[in-house]
């Protein structure tokens, strides 16, 4: 595990949201579990071969997930997992643990950052709710965003927070980034409509994530390869 000491007010939800003008929305822990597992799938399902960075505010909220990411580590180009120490996670091949402080900013944080030649994109949160809330009652205000430069700030900031190899210059494959949004917004479709069957308050935050951030998004990335 990396010695690493970092700046306790540091915070990726605050530069994503001082630097993106992107409407902030309030979810359940359920919708960020949901959005997670979502650009996660992209490295599991779509064999996209990212470096991830994922925010989990305590490790003892990462044990649940350790085979699912014995199976990302297969796949992507490297992983850090930022968390409160609680427990002792297991160690995993290309999984690296960055320890934080219970009073550090990030400690507040779900967030969770990919970056790929053919795929990127930021999902970034606070917790809002107040200490000691149940977790089905637990509230984030958060972005999920597309936008190549703040992707490529948070992975290169993080990166060097974390003393990983820099990335060399990155051609985008545009093309594949709609392809795979397109697959994403195809996926969050059919959970939406399961959900609707049986009612879940997650469905309709994620239909506004959906139609707020998500969708407007592909369209821009098209104009963009368009041009």
């Amino acid at each position: 595990m990396p010695d690493i000491a970092l700046d306790p007010a540091l915070s990726v939800y605050a530069l994503v949201r001082r630097t993106l003008n992107q409407r902030t929305l309030v979810n359940h822990r359920r919708t960020m579990l949901i959005i997670s597992h979502e650009i996660e799938n992209v490295i599991l399902l779509d064999k996209v071969r990212a470096r991830l960075f994922s925010g989990f505010q305590r490790m003892s909220a990462f044990l649940p997930q350790v085979e699912r990411y014995q199976r990302l580590a297969q796949q992507a180009e490297s992983i850090y997992v930022f968390g409160v120490m609680d427990v002792t996670p297991p160690p995993i091949m290309r999984v690296t643990y960055v320890p934080l402080r219970p009073t550090d900013q990030l400690a507040r944080e779900w967030f969770i950052v990919a970056d790929a030649p053919e795929y990127f994109t930021t999902l970034a949160t606070e917790e809002i709710s107040p200490a000691g809330v149940q977790d089905a009652e637990r509230r984030f205000e958060g972005i999920w965003s597309f936008d190549e430069d703040m992707v490529l700030i948070l992975r290169d900031w993080l990166s060097s927070l974390v003393d990983a190899q820099p990335v060399s210059a990155t051609n985008r494959d545009y093309a594949r980034q709609i392809k795979t949004m397109s697959r994403t917004i195809g996926r969050l479709t059919g959970r939406i409509t399961r959900a609707l069957e049986q009612p879940d308050a997650s469905a309709q935050e994620l239909q506004t994530v959906m139609t707020a951030q998500v969708e407007p998004e592909a369209e821009r990335m098209a104009g963009k390869l368009g041009t």
